[in-house]
């Protein structure tokens, strides 16, 4: 089991009933390729060259979900009201800019709690 990428929880649900598992970083700013044959497809020496050489590179961009769920977790608790998407994205606008205009600070600036490991089971 290969634990240098991704999410553990993942790896050990699924290494209950396979021996190799491998979680990939896809937003690693390599190709989704190169990522695929370099990294998680043992002895693809061949593919792995190929991609790494090749400019045709497929990336993976994400959208932080950060916001969205701001919003969504301040109408369940009636902090928030909206009825439509153009509502629920011009309060997803209010919070990304109050968080990062007015008070200066990254998505990242945001605390974060790890779930405990009964519920993750």
């Amino acid at each position: 089991v290969d634990f240098k990428w991704g999410s553990f929880g993942s790896i050990y649900r699924y290494r209950e009933h396979f021996d190799n598992i491998s979680a990939l970083d896809y937003n690693d700013n390599q190709s989704l390729q190169n990522t695929f044959f370099c990294d998680g497809v043992p002895k693809a020496r061949h593919a792995c060259e190929y991609f790494s050489n090749h400019e045709d590179k497929v990336m993976n961009p994400s959208e932080s979900m950060v916001y969205h769920n701001i919003a969504y977790g301040a109408n369940m608790l009636a902090l928030a009201t909206f009825c439509s998407r153009e509502q629920f994205d011009d309060t997803i606008k209010k919070i990304k800019d109050y968080q990062e205009i007015t008070l200066g600070r990254s998505i990242s600036g945001f605390p974060t709690r790890c779930l405990d490991h009964a519920i993750l089971e």
